[in-house]
Protein backbone atom coordinates (compact mmCIF):
# COMPACT_ATOMS: atom_id res chain seq x y z
CA UNK A 1 0.00 0.00 0.00
CA UNK A 2 1.38 3.21 -1.22
CA UNK A 3 0.61 6.59 -0.58
CA UNK A 4 1.03 8.73 -4.03
CA UNK A 5 1.70 12.45 -3.96
CA UNK A 6 1.16 14.20 -7.38
CA UNK A 7 3.27 10.87 -8.24
CA UNK A 8 6.13 10.99 -6.71
CA UNK A 9 7.06 10.08 -3.42
CA UNK A 10 5.56 6.76 -2.84
CA UNK A 11 5.57 5.81 0.95
CA UNK A 12 5.58 2.38 1.63
CA UNK A 13 3.04 1.22 4.98
CA UNK A 14 2.08 -2.18 4.95
CA UNK A 15 4.69 -5.12 4.22
CA UNK A 16 4.15 -9.07 2.98
CA UNK A 17 3.83 -11.59 5.71
CA UNK A 18 7.89 -11.95 7.06
CA UNK A 19 8.76 -14.44 10.03
CA UNK A 20 10.95 -12.06 11.23
CA UNK A 21 8.11 -9.65 11.92
CA UNK A 22 8.16 -8.28 15.84
CA UNK A 23 4.92 -9.35 17.31
CA UNK A 24 2.97 -6.30 18.51
CA UNK A 25 0.41 -8.12 21.25
CA UNK A 26 -2.89 -6.16 22.02
CA UNK A 27 -3.66 -6.22 25.93
CA UNK A 28 -6.19 -4.80 28.41
CA UNK A 29 -6.13 -2.47 30.89
CA UNK A 30 -8.75 -4.96 32.63
CA UNK A 31 -7.16 -8.09 33.41
CA UNK A 32 -3.76 -6.79 32.48
CA UNK A 33 -2.96 -7.62 35.48
CA UNK A 34 -3.75 -11.19 35.02
CA UNK A 35 -2.20 -11.34 31.86
CA UNK A 36 1.23 -10.41 33.25
CA UNK A 37 1.46 -12.07 36.44
CA UNK A 38 1.60 -14.99 33.73
CA UNK A 39 4.56 -13.84 32.07
CA UNK A 40 8.05 -14.45 32.93
CA UNK A 41 9.85 -13.14 35.60
CA UNK A 42 12.24 -10.50 33.41
CA UNK A 43 9.11 -8.84 31.66
CA UNK A 44 7.10 -8.88 34.77
CA UNK A 45 9.41 -6.57 36.03
CA UNK A 46 10.17 -4.74 32.76
CA UNK A 47 6.80 -3.82 32.70
CA UNK A 48 6.59 -2.25 36.32
CA UNK A 49 9.85 -0.73 35.73
CA UNK A 50 8.50 1.94 33.37
CA UNK A 51 5.00 1.68 34.67
CA UNK A 52 2.90 0.64 31.25
CA UNK A 53 -1.10 -0.36 33.28
CA UNK A 54 -2.48 -1.68 29.37
CA UNK A 55 -4.01 1.68 28.73
CA UNK A 56 -5.74 1.51 25.11
CA UNK A 57 -2.99 3.69 22.84
CA UNK A 58 -0.30 3.01 24.83
CA UNK A 59 3.08 0.58 24.32
CA UNK A 60 5.60 -1.01 25.99
CA UNK A 61 8.61 -2.45 23.87
CA UNK A 62 9.60 -5.43 25.67
CA UNK A 63 13.55 -6.32 24.76
CA UNK A 64 14.90 -9.41 24.17
CA UNK A 65 18.01 -10.46 26.34
CA UNK A 66 20.30 -9.40 23.51
CA UNK A 67 19.08 -5.84 24.21
CA UNK A 68 17.07 -6.06 20.68
CA UNK A 69 13.48 -4.86 20.39
CA UNK A 70 11.60 -8.55 21.12
CA UNK A 71 7.68 -7.83 21.27
CA UNK A 72 5.75 -5.07 21.87
CA UNK A 73 2.83 -4.79 24.31
CA UNK A 74 0.24 -2.37 23.08
CA UNK A 75 -3.16 -1.48 24.88
CA UNK A 76 -6.26 -1.85 22.51
CA UNK A 77 -9.87 -0.56 23.90
CA UNK A 78 -12.26 -2.90 24.43
CA UNK A 79 -14.39 -2.01 21.67
CA UNK A 80 -12.41 -1.99 18.07
CA UNK A 81 -11.30 1.24 16.59
CA UNK A 82 -8.86 3.58 14.47
CA UNK A 83 -7.51 5.12 17.15
CA UNK A 84 -5.76 3.02 19.26
CA UNK A 85 -2.97 1.52 16.40
CA UNK A 86 -2.67 5.32 14.62
CA UNK A 87 0.37 6.29 16.61
CA UNK A 88 2.32 2.92 16.03
CA UNK A 89 3.62 3.33 12.24
CA UNK A 90 5.20 6.58 13.57
CA UNK A 91 6.40 5.67 17.17
CA UNK A 92 7.55 2.60 16.99
CA UNK A 93 11.43 2.19 16.38
CA UNK A 94 12.70 1.04 12.86
CA UNK A 95 11.13 -2.68 11.74
CA UNK A 96 8.46 -4.57 10.08
CA UNK A 97 5.32 -5.68 12.78
CA UNK A 98 2.80 -8.05 13.14
CA UNK A 99 -0.26 -7.96 15.29
CA UNK A 100 -0.84 -11.14 17.33
CA UNK A 101 -3.85 -12.74 17.92
CA UNK A 102 -6.06 -10.50 15.41
CA UNK A 103 -8.68 -13.08 14.26
CA UNK A 104 -11.63 -11.44 13.13
CA UNK A 105 -11.82 -9.50 9.77
CA UNK A 106 -13.31 -6.37 11.78
CA UNK A 107 -10.96 -5.93 14.37
CA UNK A 108 -7.72 -6.88 11.99
CA UNK A 109 -9.73 -4.45 9.23
CA UNK A 110 -9.65 -1.69 11.85
CA UNK A 111 -5.98 -1.85 13.25
CA UNK A 112 -4.15 -1.87 10.09
CA UNK A 113 -6.30 1.10 8.62
CA UNK A 114 -5.65 3.16 12.05
CA UNK A 115 -1.61 2.16 11.23
CA UNK A 116 -2.13 3.18 7.94
CA UNK A 117 -3.85 6.88 8.85
CA UNK A 118 -1.55 7.42 11.44
CA UNK A 119 1.05 7.20 8.60
CA UNK A 120 -0.01 10.02 6.48
CA UNK A 121 2.57 12.66 6.15
CA UNK A 122 2.12 16.02 3.72
CA UNK A 123 5.31 16.36 2.71
CA UNK A 124 4.89 17.64 -0.54
CA UNK A 125 6.82 20.90 0.00
CA UNK A 126 9.43 19.23 1.70
CA UNK A 127 12.33 16.15 1.73
CA UNK A 128 9.97 13.14 2.86
CA UNK A 129 10.09 12.05 6.28
CA UNK A 130 10.72 8.10 5.75
CA UNK A 131 8.63 6.01 7.29
CA UNK A 132 10.81 3.47 9.35
CA UNK A 133 8.14 0.82 9.79
CA UNK A 134 6.18 -1.28 7.62
CA UNK A 135 3.32 -4.21 9.33
CA UNK A 136 2.67 -6.91 7.79
CA UNK A 137 -0.87 -7.54 6.20
CA UNK A 138 -2.86 -9.15 8.82
CA UNK A 139 -3.99 -11.95 7.95
CA UNK A 140 -8.18 -11.45 8.37
CA UNK A 141 -7.95 -7.85 7.35
CA UNK A 142 -9.96 -7.00 4.49
CA UNK A 143 -7.46 -5.33 2.75
CA UNK A 144 -9.00 -4.13 -0.10
CA UNK A 145 -10.96 -2.09 1.86
CA UNK A 146 -8.08 -1.02 3.94
CA UNK A 147 -6.33 0.01 0.85
CA UNK A 148 -9.34 2.02 -0.62
CA UNK A 149 -10.27 4.02 2.82
CA UNK A 150 -6.66 5.42 2.50
CA UNK A 151 -6.35 6.58 -0.78
CA UNK A 152 -9.79 8.28 -0.01
CA UNK A 153 -8.53 10.08 3.27
CA UNK A 154 -5.51 10.39 2.06
CA UNK A 155 -7.18 12.86 -0.83
CA UNK A 156 -9.04 14.54 1.51
CA UNK A 157 -6.19 15.13 3.63
CA UNK A 158 -3.80 16.09 0.24
CA UNK A 159 -6.27 18.86 -0.82
CA UNK A 160 -7.37 20.38 2.51
CA UNK A 161 -3.83 20.80 3.26
CA UNK A 162 -2.07 22.36 0.37
CA UNK A 163 -2.05 25.99 0.31
CA UNK A 164 -4.55 28.35 -1.54
CA UNK A 165 -1.38 29.49 -4.04
CA UNK A 166 -1.64 26.09 -5.10
CA UNK A 167 -5.35 24.77 -4.30
CA UNK A 168 -7.81 27.37 -6.17
CA UNK A 169 -10.94 26.83 -7.88
CA UNK A 170 -9.23 25.53 -11.34
CA UNK A 171 -6.73 23.35 -8.86
CA UNK A 172 -9.80 22.24 -7.48
CA UNK A 173 -11.57 21.29 -10.68
CA UNK A 174 -7.99 19.70 -12.25
CA UNK A 175 -8.38 17.20 -8.89
CA UNK A 176 -11.76 16.68 -9.62
CA UNK A 177 -10.83 15.64 -13.07
CA UNK A 178 -8.05 13.58 -11.98
CA UNK A 179 -10.70 11.74 -9.76
CA UNK A 180 -13.09 11.36 -12.77
CA UNK A 181 -10.83 9.94 -14.79
CA UNK A 182 -9.46 7.75 -12.71
CA UNK A 183 -12.96 6.25 -13.10
CA UNK A 184 -14.62 6.87 -16.09
CA UNK A 185 -16.86 9.53 -14.44
CA UNK A 186 -18.55 11.77 -16.48
CA UNK A 187 -17.74 15.65 -15.48
CA UNK A 188 -19.04 18.85 -16.67
CA UNK A 189 -17.88 22.38 -15.65
CA UNK A 190 -19.72 25.41 -15.82
CA UNK A 191 -17.31 28.88 -15.02
CA UNK A 192 -17.26 32.65 -15.43
CA UNK A 193 -19.89 34.15 -16.94
CA UNK A 194 -21.31 30.65 -18.12
CA UNK A 195 -22.70 30.52 -14.78
CA UNK A 196 -24.91 33.43 -15.31
CA UNK A 197 -25.64 32.18 -18.73
CA UNK A 198 -26.82 28.67 -17.31
CA UNK A 199 -28.62 30.57 -14.23
CA UNK A 200 -26.14 30.22 -11.33
CA UNK A 201 -25.85 33.64 -10.13
CA UNK A 202 -24.92 33.13 -6.46
CA UNK A 203 -22.29 31.30 -7.47
CA UNK A 204 -20.76 33.93 -10.20
CA UNK A 205 -21.66 36.80 -7.27
CA UNK A 206 -19.48 34.74 -4.36
CA UNK A 207 -16.33 34.63 -7.20
CA UNK A 208 -16.53 37.09 -9.15
CA UNK A 209 -13.95 39.35 -7.40
CA UNK A 210 -11.30 36.54 -7.56
CA UNK A 211 -8.92 36.18 -10.96
CA UNK A 212 -9.47 32.75 -10.89
CA UNK A 213 -12.78 32.13 -12.11
CA UNK A 214 -15.45 30.97 -10.16
CA UNK A 215 -17.01 27.21 -11.49
CA UNK A 216 -19.73 24.74 -10.97
CA UNK A 217 -18.05 21.12 -10.50
CA UNK A 218 -20.80 18.41 -11.54
CA UNK A 219 -19.26 15.22 -11.94
CA UNK A 220 -21.70 11.87 -12.44
CA UNK A 221 -20.89 7.55 -12.44
CA UNK A 222 -22.88 4.90 -11.95
CA UNK A 223 -25.76 3.54 -14.00
CA UNK A 224 -28.86 5.53 -14.29
CA UNK A 225 -31.02 2.71 -13.10
CA UNK A 226 -29.33 2.62 -9.48
CA UNK A 227 -30.29 4.65 -6.83
CA UNK A 228 -29.40 8.22 -6.51
CA UNK A 229 -26.61 9.65 -4.18
CA UNK A 230 -25.80 13.16 -4.30
CA UNK A 231 -23.06 14.74 -2.90
CA UNK A 232 -22.58 18.60 -2.36
CA UNK A 233 -19.35 19.98 -1.06
CA UNK A 234 -18.68 23.88 0.19
CA UNK A 235 -15.28 24.57 -2.57
CA UNK A 236 -14.58 27.90 -1.30
CA UNK A 237 -10.84 27.38 -1.70
CA UNK A 238 -9.82 30.33 0.00
CA UNK A 239 -12.14 33.16 2.22
CA UNK A 240 -11.18 36.32 2.93
CA UNK A 241 -14.51 37.24 4.20
CA UNK A 242 -14.59 39.67 1.63
CA UNK A 243 -15.27 43.41 2.22
CA UNK A 244 -16.41 42.23 5.90
CA UNK A 245 -12.72 41.32 6.34
CA UNK A 246 -11.92 38.64 8.46
CA UNK A 247 -9.23 39.21 11.20
CA UNK A 248 -5.39 37.77 10.40
CA UNK A 249 -6.48 34.98 13.54
CA UNK A 250 -9.31 34.25 11.39
CA UNK A 251 -8.11 34.16 8.10
CA UNK A 252 -5.12 32.33 8.68
CA UNK A 253 -6.69 28.80 7.75
CA UNK A 254 -9.14 29.63 5.45
CA UNK A 255 -7.44 27.54 2.44
CA UNK A 256 -9.17 24.90 4.29
CA UNK A 257 -12.67 25.89 3.97
CA UNK A 258 -12.58 23.75 0.98
CA UNK A 259 -12.72 21.03 3.19
CA UNK A 260 -16.24 20.46 2.35
CA UNK A 261 -15.31 19.54 -1.34
CA UNK A 262 -12.20 17.64 -0.21
CA UNK A 263 -14.49 15.41 1.46
CA UNK A 264 -17.23 14.59 -1.16
CA UNK A 265 -14.49 14.03 -3.98
CA UNK A 266 -13.22 11.46 -1.33
CA UNK A 267 -16.38 10.05 -0.16
CA UNK A 268 -16.99 9.96 -3.93
CA UNK A 269 -13.73 7.77 -4.30
CA UNK A 270 -14.44 5.71 -2.00
CA UNK A 271 -18.06 4.88 -3.29
CA UNK A 272 -16.79 4.37 -7.18
CA UNK A 273 -13.61 2.16 -6.07
CA UNK A 274 -15.71 -0.03 -4.47
CA UNK A 275 -17.96 -0.31 -7.06
CA UNK A 276 -21.01 0.48 -5.08
CA UNK A 277 -24.40 -0.10 -7.03
CA UNK A 278 -25.68 3.91 -6.91
CA UNK A 279 -26.07 6.81 -9.56
CA UNK A 280 -23.81 9.60 -8.30
CA UNK A 281 -23.46 12.70 -8.93
CA UNK A 282 -21.03 15.34 -6.72
CA UNK A 283 -21.78 19.21 -7.22
CA UNK A 284 -19.23 21.48 -6.05
CA UNK A 285 -19.26 25.50 -6.40
CA UNK A 286 -16.00 26.18 -6.22
CA UNK A 287 -15.06 29.95 -5.63
CA UNK A 288 -12.36 31.84 -4.07
CA UNK A 289 -13.91 34.76 -1.79
CA UNK A 290 -11.73 37.08 -2.63
CA UNK A 291 -11.85 41.68 -2.97
CA UNK A 292 -11.55 43.30 -5.05
CA UNK A 293 -13.67 46.39 -6.67
CA UNK A 294 -16.54 44.02 -8.26
CA UNK A 295 -16.83 42.05 -4.73
CA UNK A 296 -20.52 41.22 -3.36
CA UNK A 297 -21.20 44.20 -0.84
CA UNK A 298 -23.03 44.40 2.86
CA UNK A 299 -26.56 44.58 1.88
CA UNK A 300 -26.25 43.83 -1.59
CA UNK A 301 -29.30 41.39 -3.16
CA UNK A 302 -27.70 38.02 -4.92
CA UNK A 303 -30.72 35.99 -7.09
CA UNK A 304 -30.05 32.21 -6.58
CA UNK A 305 -30.75 29.61 -9.10
CA UNK A 306 -34.31 29.20 -8.10
CA UNK A 307 -35.09 32.32 -8.30
CA UNK A 308 -35.28 33.64 -4.61
CA UNK A 309 -32.91 36.64 -3.23
CA UNK A 310 -30.32 36.74 -0.83
CA UNK A 311 -29.89 39.82 1.51
CA UNK A 312 -26.50 40.03 1.94
CA UNK A 313 -25.77 41.00 5.59
CA UNK A 314 -22.20 39.58 5.94
CA UNK A 315 -19.78 39.17 3.04
CA UNK A 316 -18.30 36.37 5.21
CA UNK A 317 -21.67 34.13 4.93
CA UNK A 318 -20.34 33.26 1.36
CA UNK A 319 -20.42 29.86 1.98
CA UNK A 320 -24.35 28.98 2.39
CA UNK A 321 -24.72 31.24 -0.38
CA UNK A 322 -23.22 29.16 -3.37
CA UNK A 323 -24.53 26.20 -1.81
CA UNK A 324 -28.01 27.45 -2.64
CA UNK A 325 -27.36 27.25 -6.28
CA UNK A 326 -25.39 23.84 -6.26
Amino acid sequence: MTSNRDGKNQMKIFASRRTDAVKIIPVKKIGFKKWTDAQPVYVKKWIKTVGFDGAAGNTCLIPNNDGSLGKVLWGVSDIPNIWDSGSLARGLPHGTYTFEGFNDAKTSTLAALGWGLGAYRFDKYKNPLTLKTRLQWPSACDRKIVEQTLEAIFLVRDLINTPAEDMGPSELEKAARTLANKFQAKIRVIKGKQLLAKNYPAIHAIGRASDDEPRLLDLTWGKPTHPKVTLIGKGVCFDTGGLDIKPASGMKLMKKDMGGAAHVLGLASMLMSSHSKVRLRVLIPAVENNIAGNAIRPLDIIRTRNGKTIEIGHTDAEGRVILADA
